[in-house]
């Protein structure tokens, strides 16, 4: 028995690689409308439609000034406003600041699952209120500091951009409706997302990095949990290397578990230090 998803841009099922969860298999939940037998196989379909992408979004700008909000201080001349969350477009803005997450989870989709089964309507990424949410609200000013110190380059003006590289569900949650808890919800997460940023066509990084250079992003933070963050290190270090692109990149904790508030500056002349945190 494998699991299987079905996406739209690739004819051919993607097989996850479940060796260590064989179990989670046999707990995919066969009342919901996105899992189907086949051949012997379970397969996850109608999950990935463009329909079910979390868009990215601006949740915060810098500005001068040391601003009434202690929590909000990057610098004596520096700090963060909360703005309404809004799509990032073209405007004349000083670049931008991006933070990666990973893919969205349980938060960022409307619960619907008790009326029609479904995954629920996109909402946004770290929607207001949930962990990572209040980890990035709380802590992000801090993370800023840090940044500009090294680079400088966090200036009036800049948006912050919340951003899933994977836009999709990787989690499956609405189908199984566990937490993820650092075991097999947890690994399930990992090799699905891992299957759909791998996938030969290329379409998954394709459609993150046209994101990533329409925002013309002054700093770039890597927040992926530990397991993936090397994945998207490396993808995001070989396009700037390719553009030749100085951006400083970055490497820290996910928001949902921010101590150490100190991202790593990424070497791009020494590939070992990729993912690292």
């Amino acid at each position: 028995m494998s699991l299987k998803l079905k996406v739209p841009w690739n004819l051919d099922l993607l097989t996850v690689n479940y060796d260590t969860l064989n179990d989670v298999i046999c707990e995919l939940r066969n009342c919901s409308p996105h899992v189907q037998r086949e051949d012997g196989n379970v397969v996850v379909k109608d999950f990935f439609e463009q329909s079910n992408r979390v868009p990215d979004v601006i949740r915060y700008c810098v500005r001068a000034g040391r601003g009434d909000d202690e929590r909000y201080r990057i610098c004596n001349n520096r700090h963060i406003v909360r703005c309404a969350d809004t799509a990032p477009r073209p405007r004349p803005y000083p670049g931008s600041i991006v933070l990666l997450l990973e893919s969205p989870h349980v938060n960022e989709y409307e619960d619907t699952h008790d009326i029609s089964g479904g995954i629920g309507d996109p909402r946004v990424p770290a929607y207001c209120g949930g962990k990572t949410d209040r980890g990035i609200d709380v802590c992000l000013g801090t993370v800023l500091l840090h940044t500009q110190v090294e680079t400088g380059l966090v200036v009036p003006g800049c948006p912050v951009i919340i951003s899933n590289p994977i836009q999709f569900q990787t989690s499956l949650y609405a189908i199984h409706r566990n937490e993820l808890d650092g075991g097999k919800w947890t690994r399930l997460r990992n090799e699905v997302w891992k299957t759909l940023w791998g996938v030969e066509s290329g379409y998954i990084q394709q459609c993150f990095l046209a994101r990533l250079a329409g925002y013309d992003p002054r700093v770039i933070i890597n927040a992926c949990t530990s397991n993936l963050t090397e994945r998207v290190t490396s993808t995001v270090q070989g396009w700037l290397n390719e553009r030749g692109l100085g951006t400083p990149l970055f490497s820290a904790y996910h928001p949902s578990f921010w101590r150490n508030l100190r991202p790593k500056h990424i070497d791009r002349t020494n590939s070992s230090d990729a993912g690292n945190s």
